[in-house]
C-alpha cells in the first residue's frame, strides 16, 4: 500500500531538521511539502538570495513618476542576460512525484552532489530534473529555445523567439519532472485557466505545442506565454533590504502600498471570475517596467471546490484556517491575507530610518495591514476592492505627509449631491438686481397678470387701489396664462 499523503501539501518554509527520511517504520521528521516543491534549509535559502541578488543587478531601476500609484520603471538591457549559463536542477532536491510520498528526492547527501536524475529510495518512483530543452532546440517549428532562465516548484522557464512573429521573445514553461504525476495534473489546471482569463495584471497564455522527449520519446507539452522581462517583489524584496535605490528613501512605502493596489485588481479580477488564486507571494509577483503582472496560475482553484486533490499553498503565507482545515476553508479571505503577508515581507526588510514613512503614516500602514492578515477570517477585508480602497487611502495619507500638501479626492462612498430645488434661498442677489431698474422677484409670485382678471371682479384690482397681481380673488379661476 502506498504512503498516505497529508491533509494538504504546502511549500515548505521551516528549516527541516534532516534531509533523508527514517524507514517508514519511524516517525517522521520532513514538514509536508506540495508536489515538485524544493525542500528548503537555512543553506539553500542563502543560495536562492545570492542567486535572486545576481539576477537582480543585471537590471536597472530609475526612479518613478510624481503619480501616488507610479511605480520605478525595471529596465533589462538584453534578455539574453537572464539565460542561465549552467542550468542545474535545485540542489536541495524535491519533493517525490508520486501522489502520497513525500520522500524528497534529487538532495544532496552524505557528502555527495545532488542527482538529476534516479529512483525515490521509498516508493522506487523514477524522477529526473534536467532541462528538456537545448539552445536551439525549435519548439513545434515555430519557437527557437535561447535558453534556461530559471525554474519554479513545478517547471523549468525557458527563453525563446517565435520565429514567425519576427523574433518577438515567449516565455515556454514546461516541467521539471515529467514522471511527477501531480505536477502533470497541476500544469493542465494552469493550462485551462490561463487560457480564459484576459487582464493586464496577468500573465498571458499564447500557445500550446507538444514534441516528443529526445530522451524516452514521450510525448511533453509546453506552455508557450507572453515574456515578462522583469523583477519578482522576492528580488525588490533583496533591493528593500540592501536600500538600493530608489528603495532607499522614503517614498518605499508608498510604493510597496502601490504593489499592493496593482496586485488586489488582479486579484480581484479572478474573484469576479469565480477563481481562487490561492498562493499569492513575493515570488509570485512580477514588476517590468512601471507595472505589475502575476504569473503562475499553478494553483488557481474554483470557489469552492473541494475535488482536484489538495491545494497548492505556501506556508508562510497561507491563512491559519486553510493550514488546518485545508480546501474547505479556502476562500477570497485566503487570497487577501497572502496579499497582506506579501506586503508584510516587504516592509520588514525596511529597517532603515531613512525608509520609514512620516507622521502617523506608519501606523496606519500597521493597521491596514494587520486587518488584512487577522487570525479570524471574519474580521479581513470582504473583498479585493475593500482592501484595496483602503491601502489606496493610506498611499494618499503617506503621499500628503511626505509632500507636506494635502491630496483631496471624491468620496467613493458619498456621491456629490445635485442641486436641489429654491437650493438659492437665503442667498445674496446678483449685483444685476440692483442695477436694471425695477426690481425683480426672486421668486414668480405665481398670482396673475392684471389683464387676466375675471370680469366683474369685485378685486381691488378692479378699483385701481393695488396691483392686480395681488389678486387672489381670481387667481383660482386664471386661465393658462395667468
Amino acid at each position: 500500500m502506498r504512503p498516505q499523503g497529508p491533509a494538504h501539501r504546502t511549500r515548505a518554509h521551516s528549516p527541516p531538521t534532516q534531509v533523508r527520511t527514517p524507514p517508514p517504520t519511524q516517525a517522521r521528521t520532513l514538514p509536508p511539502t506540495r508536489p515538485g516543491e524544493a525542500l528548503t534549509s537555512e543553506s539553500t535559502a542563502t543560495t536562492a538570495r545570492a542567486r535572486r541578488r545576481d539576477v537582480a543587478r543585471k537590471f536597472t531601476v530609475r526612479p518613478a513618476g510624481e503619480d501616488p500609484l507610479a511605480l520605478p520603471r525595471v529596465e533589462l538591457p538584453s534578455l539574453r542576460d537572464l539565460v542561465m549559463d549552467d542550468p542545474h536542477p535545485p540542489s536541495r532536491g524535491q519533493t517525490c512525484g508520486w501522489e502520497g510520498c513525500d520522500e524528497i528526492v534529487g538532495a544532496p547527501y552524505g557528502g555527495q552532489p545532488a542527482l538529476s536524475r534516479g529512483y525515490c529510495p521509498r516508493c522506487r518512483h523514477p524522477f529526473d530534473f534536467a532541462p528538456r530543452l537545448s539552445p536551439g532546440d525549435l519548439l513545434g517549428d515555430q519557437y527557437r529555445v535561447i535558453g534556461c532562465v530559471g525554474y519554479g516548484g513545478l517547471g523549468w522557464v525557458y527563453l525563446a523567439e517565435d520565429t514567425q512573429l519576427d523574433d518577438q521573445p515567449v516565455a515556454i514553461k514546461g516541467l521539471i519532472n515529467n514522471e511527477d504525476e501531480a505536477a502533470l495534473r497541476t500544469a493542465v489546471e494552469e493550462r485551462r485557466y490561463l487560457t480564459m482569463l484576459d487582464h493586464p495584471g496577468i500573465v498571458r497564455i499564447i500557445n500550446y505545442v507538444t514534441q516528443p522527449d529526445p530522451r524516452d520519446g514521450a510525448l511533453a507539452g509546453y506552455i508557450v506565454m507572453e515574456f515578462v522581462g522583469g523583477m519578482t517583489l522576492a528580488q525588490i524584496k533583496d533591493h528593500i533590504a540592501d536600500a538600493v535605490r530608489p528603495y532607499d528613501g522614503p517614498r518605499l512605502y508608498e510604493h510597496i502600498l502601490a504593489y499592493g493596489c496593482l496586485v488586489l485588481r488582479a486579484v480581484g479580477y479572478l474573484h469576479g471570475e469565480k477563481l481562487l488564486y490561492c498562493d499569492l507571494k513575493p515570488s509570485n509577483v512580477m514588476h517590468y517596467e512601471d507595472r505589475v503582472k502575476v504569473i503562475d496560475l499553478g494553483a488557481v482553484r474554483r470557489v469552492g471546490q473541494r475535488d482536484g486533490g489538495s491545494p497548492v499553498i505556501t506556508e508562510a503565507f497561507a491563512a491559519p484556517e486553510v493550514l488546518t482545515r485545508g480546501a474547505s476553508a479556502l476562500t477570497e479571505r485566503h487570497d487577501l491575507f497572502g496579499v497582506g503577508r506579501t506586503l508584510e515581507e516587504l516592509s520588514d526588510k525596511a529597517t532603515r530610518q531613512a525608509q520609514r514613512p512620516p507622521g502617523l503614516g506608519a501606523e496606519s500602514y500597521r493597521r491596514v495591514l494587520a486587518r488584512a492578515t487577522a487570525p479570524d477570517p471574519e474580521r479581513r477585508f470582504g473583498s479585493a476592492a475593500e482592501m484595496s480602497e483602503q491601502l489606496w487611502g493610506v498611499l494618499r495619507e503617506i503621499h500628503s505627509l511626505r509632500l507636506s500638501r494635502e491630496q483631496p479626492q471624491p468620496s467613493t462612498l458619498f456621491a456629490p449631491t445635485s442641486a436641489l430645488l429654491d437650493s438659492s434661498l437665503g442667498r445674496i442677489p446678483d449685483l444685476e438686481r440692483w442695477l436694471d431698474g425695477e426690481p425683480r422677484p426672486l421668486l414668480a409670485s405665481g398670482l396673475p397678470r392684471p389683464s387676466r382678471c375675471r370680469p366683474g371682479c369685485r378685486c381691488p384690482s378692479r378699483t385701481r387701489r393695488i396691483p392686480a397681481r395681488r389678486c387672489w380673488a381670481c387667481r383660482p379661476t386664471a386661465g393658462p396664462g395667468g
